[in-house]
């Protein structure tokens, strides 16, 4: 097939406009596979960045863990040796604040008798026997104390029944004749149950600033103006 020289320059052209089409989608092509190129390598580095921060966090959270363990075993024995303490309560911290109490309320200075957990015996029944936290003895006036390390209504209700039933002075009938003065003490008391202890006319004594105190002061009245 003849083909002429215009055709031949026609088809020349078409070549190297394809050639130039060609070269400009490599070089393109090129420049886009290096920005992928280097957009994965740092895609890659801050995912190992990333990594790196995540072993980071693990660690910080285990080492928090740790120390939330530790100290979960250090209030553990804490309070272990916070409820063994409580057990000698009574003697510790509520009996020499019955004693000062009632040295300030009689204006005495010592008690005609004091004693810390007593067991007596009922002196109409010998097969009762009882155990009174603090009992300590004035001029007028017996004050006998109930200590609690954590109170409940129903030790509310059973100490001011026992109180008012004058039973305590089976027990200790040389006291008979004087006031009884029940305290109830307790380390921490709600004001709820404060409130009610004073419904029932019980003076309640529990922990200040400093020292043991009277949580409902006014029903005292109700003892020393007899």
């Amino acid at each position: 097939m003849y083909v002429t020289m215009e055709e031949y320059e026609v088809q020349g052209q078409q070549i190297s406009k394809l050639e130039a089409l060609l070269g400009h989608f490599i070089v393109s092509t090129e420049s886009s596979l290096n920005q992928l190129s280097r957009e994965m390598r740092e895609f890659k580095a801050e995912m190992q960045d990333f990594k790196v921060e995540i072993k980071d966090f693990k660690n910080e959270m285990q080492r928090s863990y740790d120390r939330m363990d530790e100290e979960v075993r250090r209030m553990n024995k804490q309070w272990g040796e916070l409820a063994n303490k409580m057990g000698t309560f009574a003697e510790d911290i509520a009996a020499p604040n019955i004693l000062r109490i009632g040295r300030e309320m009689t204006g005495e200075d010592e008690p005609m008798y004091y004693a810390v957990r007593i067991r007596k015996r009922n002196s109409k029944n010998f097969s009762i026997r009882k155990e009174f936290d603090v009992v300590s003895e004035f001029s007028n006036y017996v004050f006998l104390n109930e200590t609690k390390s954590s109170a409940r209504t129903s030790d509310i209700d059973s100490f001011a029944a026992f109180a008012r039933s004058n039973e305590f002075f089976e027990f200790f009938p040389e006291f008979t004749g004087k006031t009884l003065i029940p305290v109830f003490a307790c380390m921490y008391m709600d004001f709820s149950l404060v409130e009610y202890a004073t419904t029932q006319k019980i003076p309640v004594i529990g922990m200040g600033d400093k020292t043991m105190d009277f949580l409902n002061a006014s029903v005292l009245a109700e003892y020393f103006s007899r």
